[in-house]
């Protein structure tokens, strides 16, 4: 029963949405308005903050269209265990 639903494109597709409102939320706060750290400190520390930030960007957009084809998950549906 559960099998069906962790191999749910329904549920990758959120979980990669998550991951990248994450990575935005985390990079905007932590390296840009608090510059508590960075993705990597040194020359070039911002191209790896918004590289960090376009990676977010990029999770939510393949997360969005991965759930958006996807159907629900009918896990009391008959003839399923």
């Amino acid at each position: 029963m559960f099998g069906r639903l962790w191999r749910s494109p329904m549920l990758w597709g959120w979980a990669l949405v998550g991951w990248g409102l994450f990575n935005l939320v985390e990079g905007v706060v932590d390296h840009h308005l608090l510059g508590i750290h960075h993705v990597r400190s040194g020359p070039n520390q911002l191209w790896w903050d918004l590289g960090f930030l376009a990676l977010g960007v990029v999770l939510i957009a393949v997360g969005w269209a991965i759930q958006r084809r996807a159907r629900p998950v009918d896990l009391c549906a008959p003839g399923h265990r």
